[in-house]
Parts: C-alpha cells; structure tokens; sequence
C-alpha cells in the first residue's frame, strides 16, 4: 500500500487476506449470497452468477463489507482498472440486474449519495 492511506482500506485488505481461504456466505430472508474463492464464483442461491471479472471484485468486495458503507473511491481504488465514476455506475447497475434487484428500490445495493455503495445483508 502506498501512504497516505485510508484506515478503512487497510482494514477491508486485512479482512480480505483473512477470509481469501474460505467461503463467505450470506443469507438474506429467503436469499443466499455466498462466495466461492478457489473458484472465484459467487453463488444466488446455490446458482452461479455470470459476472464479469470487475463485477466479481465489486459484489465480493461489497459482501466483504457488508452493511457498510464502501467509498467510491476505495472501491476505485481496490479495482485499479476502472477509467471512470460512471463505470461504475455501469457495473453496479449490471450486478444488480443479475442479482434480480429492482432498481427503483434496490434492496441488496444502496446507493449512499455522495458516498458509495451500501450492500444490505
């Protein structure tokens, strides 16, 4: 990491490097989230999603911190390859269509205004 550097992102990097080895996985009402690492796939219930490979960091990266507010700009940060705010707008919009959220009202990807993104689990 280079400084300066925000303290929530060597947190998130931490979190990450200690939950790499295993599955992660989420349930929400009658929902299931769960991440496979060695396949690097992540599963709706029990149904491998199609994700991109920035999507596939952006979901696990959002469920690694759930319920909490992930900046647009650690989110930048962690992908490296994004050339703009407004891809990821793009790909937030792509997962949740995968997901089957409804983007009106979302219930799984928030959107925190001025901030980031909030996934709800």
């Amino acid at each position: 990491m280079c400084k300066p550097f925000m303290l929530e992102e060597l947190e998130v990097r931490m979190w990450v490097i200690l939950k790499r080895c295993s599955m992660i996985k989420f349930e929400y009402a009658k929902t299931s989230l769960t991440i496979d690492y060695k396949s690097q796939t992540i599963l709706l219930n029990q149904v491998p999603l199609a994700l991109t490979a920035i999507e596939y960091k952006i979901l696990s990266f959002l469920m690694e911190n759930k319920n909490r507010v992930v900046y647009r700009d650690v989110l930048a940060i962690h992908l490296s390859s994004l050339s703009s705010r407004q891809s990821l707008n793009y790909h937030i919009q792509n997962i949740r269509k995968k997901l089957g959220d409804n983007p009106k009202k979302p219930t799984f990807i928030m959107t925190e205004y001025g901030t980031g993104y909030r996934l709800v689990m």
